[in-house]
Parts: C-alpha cells; structure tokens; sequence
C-alpha cells in the first residue's frame, strides 16, 4: 500500500512465471497434438489454463488500477487505525457492526437527553459511515469486476475439463484437480454471500435499530436516505450477470455436471 512502490524483481519475476507457464503449456499441447497424436492431452494441459490466466488478471488489475487496490487497503486500514482506540465494543466489530454500535450510542442520547445538536452530530456522523461503506462496496465491484469473473471461469473451466478427464480415466489426478477446483470456486461465492449478507444486515440495522421516531423531522429526512441507500446497495457479481453467491456456486455446479456428461456421451 506504499504510495511509493514501484514495479520491482518480485513484479517482474512473476511476470517471467507467467510467460514460462503459457510458453510450456503450448509446447506441452503441441506435443500433445503433432507428436503424440492424443487429444486428451489439450485436455490436460487447458485445465491448467486459467490458472495461469487469473495470475495474470490479477497482476493487470494491480498495475492498472494501483491507486484503487491501494484506497482499499488504507480504508481498511484507516478504519482499524481510529477504532482500536475507542472502547472494547468498538474494537472488536467489523464495519457493519460499527454502524450498530454508532445507532446504539445514538439511541442512548435520544433516550436520554434528547439534546438536538448532539443528535444531529451523531446522526451525521453515522450518515457519512453509511456513505462509505457503500463508497467501499462499489469500489470494491469495480476493482474486482474482472477478476472475479475470471476466477470463477477459470474454476468452473477446471472442474468441468477435469471431470470429462477422470471420467475417460487419462489423468490421474483429475479428481483431486476437481476437487481443489470445487473448493476454491465455493470460497469465491462464500466472499460474496458475505457481502450480500452484510448490505442486508445494514439495511435492517437502519430501520430496527434506530429510533428515528424520537428525532426531528431532519434527521428521520436523513435516516430515510440512508434505508433508501441501503435497498439498492450492489452485491459483487460475477461480470454483473449474476450475483456471486453459494446460489450462483450451486447453480455453476450443476450445470458443470450436465455439460460434463453430455461431453462424455459424446466422447465416448
């Protein structure tokens, strides 16, 4: 996150990693292909592919958008830094749980000493909270659009090429390529049912956990921006055809299966 940092040997050998892995991948097809004479080879060989493929998307997304990947990070960073040093509540909370803290200890002025000028401070306060976590969401889709998209062709590429291949018995670790493929494509949608799951907590945080009928006619104006705000927050999706989601994971899955079936019939 140095603001300082430039392309440096770690950069370029991993580049270097990368046009190694492409270069031997071609040879291993051509091989494969004109040598050889066995097709299922390319079969092999391409369930590697995307691998290679979202070490590289990444790498591009980082060199082309340095400064996005690097405001996420100080963010993050930014919002440990000034919380670690409230209260043990504070500490312990991620962002979304932040913003019920921030509701509660504005409901205890309310319940208390209705004091307007505090109300509004605090309320404003929290309004700019909400601001930035969905400032933070969006940028997060944008930053992650394409790599996010690659990642889950690529698993879903891998599963369904390595499940034709342990089904026509040519590579022996298919089946663990299929797994360590399964695994990770879940893990992907799991991040994403996580954020989903969050904008859904902030919006019923917004409506159960504020008093907004104890304030001003002002500040339930701004508590309503923030709910409407909050209705239509963007989840991470998968090039914004579908949510990325354990649904989205599940629905991938199936399908794999029945395309890989047909391919066997075919093959066979």
């Amino acid at each position: 996150m140095d603001p300082n940092y430039r392309i440096n040997m770690v950069t370029r050998f991993v580049m270097f990693a990368i046009c190694v892995f492409y270069i031997n991948l071609i040879y291993t097809i051509y091989v494969g292909i004109v040598i050889e004479d066995d097709w299922t080879i390319v079969l092999q060989a391409t369930a590697l592919l995307p691998s290679g493929l979202e070490g590289m998307t990444k790498l591009i997304s980082i060199l082309k958008d340095k400064d996005g990947w690097r405001f996420l990070g100080m963010a993050l960073e930014n919002v440990y830094i000034e919380y670690e040093q409230k209260n043990q509540r504070y500490r312990e909370c991620l962002m979304k749980h932040i913003l019920i803290l921030k509701f509660q200890d504005l409901n205890a002025v309310l319940q208390d000493t209705h004091d307007s000028s505090e109300t509004f401070l605090m309320l404003a306060d929290i309004f700019k909270w909400h601001q930035q976590y969905i400032y933070i969401i969006e940028k997060t889709e944008m930053i992650f659009f394409n790599v996010v998209f690659v990642q889950i062709f690529a698993k879903a590429y891998g599963m369904l090429v390595s499940l034709v291949c342990h089904f026509l018995g040519v590579w022996p670790l298919a089946l663990l390529f299929l797994v360590y493929s399964f695994v990770m494509l879940n893990s992907y949608c799991a991040l994403g049912t996580v954020v989903e799951t969050s904008n859904g907590e902030v919006r019923d945080c917004i409506y159960n956990e504020c008093l907004w009928y104890e304030m001003s006619v002002t500040e339930q104006k701004m508590v309503l921006i923030m709910l409407m705000k909050s209705q239509n927050t963007i989840n991470l999706s998968v090039g914004r055809v579908m949510d990325l989601s354990m649904a989205t994971a599940l629905s991938v899955t199936k399908a794999i299966y029945s395309y890989a079936m047909v391919l066997n019939n075919f093959l066979q």
